[in-house]
């Protein structure tokens, strides 16, 4: 939940940030400090893209898991039983090592997406008039 509302807070200062570059950037008058702000700015758009695709692929590892774990869930639910429990034991190992990695993946997302927030944050979206 964190992680989600933390890149729908970086994505809504992602299209400010953005605007405001390309209204300024065609003012600059130097064609060498236009060219070096529209590199700069493609770096910059190209972080929040690769940080999109990291959090993508930590919440499509996690949707497995979930319906692993409502399985497991289910099957429990059915036969509650000392060989049900001995049964389902593999598949309790096995959503364990899928719930660390689903982890790693989403601490790694959440890392990125702290690092870009702080890289952008001092930027200020004024009003362009």
């Amino acid at each position: 939940r964190r992680t989600e509302s933390e890149v729908n807070r970086i994505w809504g200062r992602r299209a400010a940030y953005f605007t405001v570059w390309e209204k300024e950037i065609p003012t600059i008058q130097d064609p060498a400090t236009r060219s070096l702000s529209e590199a700069r700015k493609a770096e910059v758009s190209s972080q929040f893209d690769a940080a999109n695709r990291r959090y993508d692929e930590a919440r499509n590892a996690l949707e497995p898991l979930i319906t692993y774990l409502q399985d497991i869930r289910k099957a429990l639910s059915t036969d509650l039983t000392r060989d049900g429990l001995v049964a389902i034991k593999p598949s309790v190992f096995n959503a364990n090592e899928r719930a660390r990695q689903a982890q790693t993946a989403l601490a790694q997302s959440a890392a990125e997406l702290d690092a870009l927030s702080a890289r952008t944050a001092s930027f200020r979206v004024q009003e362009i008039k």
